[in-house]
């Protein structure tokens, strides 16, 4: 994962205790978890070790270790010569950048026996939903592999939540402390409303359901949209800009109200917005010939058999038939 805003001098600062606070305040909420890859983490746990090893310096090779992973951390600079203190901080942030904020803060608190009021705490639902209640009674239902970060500071000092994956929020209404969700290079700052954030490669759409979100680059507050209810963009971080705002589209919350609008669209534009919601491809054969006329109403894509009974409905022809074969959706001639 890229990290535009930080560079290992940055990163070495941190773990030496000489960074700025306001840098180690945006360091602690960008700092994410990127636990599949496995191969990635033991080699950084590899790097943490050597480094780590007092009295075995003279057997490392520093430059050689720290240029193999300087690229997954997205950094673009010319390779540099580190000092052996450099490289064990330096060290440590590749092993927070893999195993996550949460599990690695909290262990270098421990590690180094260095007073800190922060611990971090990472809810994940892995391949299921779920719905959290954070301290201040704010609420958060997580689309399937989604995680939330934040320390337990949460509703005293701050209301951060750091955002991996998809996320529903209804956030409980304080004027004196922001909610802020941080997720890309973007932030999404309430005081009380409802919202959806989808995050994907080098994007960021939110959803308003109800209230005003403030959406902006993290890094340039300045670069920012205001939202109201039923308004969504969509911020592009690699060329750093907002998508003209338009009215939400219901169906990006069909994952949580398991109901899929269809007004308007024809058959075939229905058969691929449910293989899009369904995350399949989606193969129609060519001598169906479907009516062009839009249909009307929505259906439940709660189960992959509901949505398509509802749509053979709506559809209303006898000629075809649907099959989920592996990751294919198959409309074929009966």
């Amino acid at each position: 994962m890229k990290y535009e805003i930080f560079n290992e001098e940055d990163i070495a600062k941190y773990f030496a205790g000489e960074l700025d606070e306001k840098k180690i305040e945006m360091m602690e909420k960008f700092l994410m978890s990127d636990s599949d890859k496995e191969q990635e983490m033991n080699e950084f746990a590899r790097l943490w070790e050597k480094a780590t090893e007092v009295g075995k310096y003279d057997q490392i090779d520093i430059n050689s270790d720290w240029q193999n992973v300087r690229s997954r951390m997205g950094f673009q600079s010319k390779p540099r010569s580190f000092s052996i203190k450099r490289i064990v901080y330096a060290a440590a942030a590749v092993i927070v950048l893999v195993l996550g904020t949460a599990v690695v803060m909290n262990m270098i608190n421990k590690r180094t026996n260095t007073p800190s009021s922060n611990e971090y705490l990472q809810i994940a639902s892995n391949d299921t939903q779920r719905e959290v209640v954070l301290p201040d009674s704010t609420i958060i239902f997580l689309n399937r592999q989604a995680n939330i970060v934040y320390n337990n500071n949460y509703g005293i000092t701050n209301r951060d939540v750091v955002l991996t994956g998809e996320a529903f929020f209804n956030v409980h209404k304080n004027k004196k402390l922001p909610f802020k969700v941080f997720s890309e290079s973007s932030t999404i700052e309430v005081l009380g409303t409802s919202f959806n954030i989808k995050p994907s490669k080098n994007e960021v759409t939110v959803s308003v359901i109800t209230g005003h979100v403030a959406f902006y680059e993290s890094t340039k507050k300045e670069n920012r949209v205001e939202l109201i209810h039923d308004q969504q963009t969509r911020y592009n971080s690699s060329e750093r800009i907002f998508e003209p705002v338009k009215v939400m589209d219901p169906n990006l919350l069909a994952w949580r109200t398991h109901k899929l609008s269809l007004n308007n669209y024809t058959a075939v534009q229905a058969f691929e917005e449910v293989s899009d919601y369904f995350e399949v491809e989606l193969s129609i054969d060519k001598q169906l010939n479907f009516t062009e006329k839009g249909l009307k109403g929505p259906i439940n894509v709660s189960t992959p058999e509901l949505a398509f009974k509802d749509l053979h409905d709506l559809v209303n022809s006898e000629e075809y038939e649907t099959i989920i074969r592996g990751n294919k959706l198959i409309v074929r001639k009966r």
